[in-house]
């Protein structure tokens, strides 16, 4: 649906697209860091993603998950349209 627009002119084809880009680059990026500190699928780790509401509107907030073990809170990214 390229070239889509809202009753405002807003190319919401075009801004899907990108929001996705970022979403699909956030979890490449928090895979590798997961890896890195030893947090592998093979044991059970997986990438936890949920749509939050923030000042500046809604975002995606993308986490480590584990059925079992705690998340470390310091391995999250947000991924915002701005």
């Amino acid at each position: 649906m390229a070239g889509t627009k809202n009753h405002q002119g807003v190319d919401t084809a075009r801004i899907a697209g990108l929001f996705a880009a970022r979403i699909k680059a956030a979890r490449k990026e928090l895979a590798s860091q997961m890896e890195q500190q030893g947090l592998s699928a093979d044991e059970g780790w997986r990438i936890h993603e949920e749509l939050v509401g923030t000042p500046e509107g809604a975002a995606f907030r993308l986490s480590p998950i584990h059925r079992i073990h705690s998340t470390p809170n310091h391995l999250v990214l947000m991924v915002s349209l701005k």
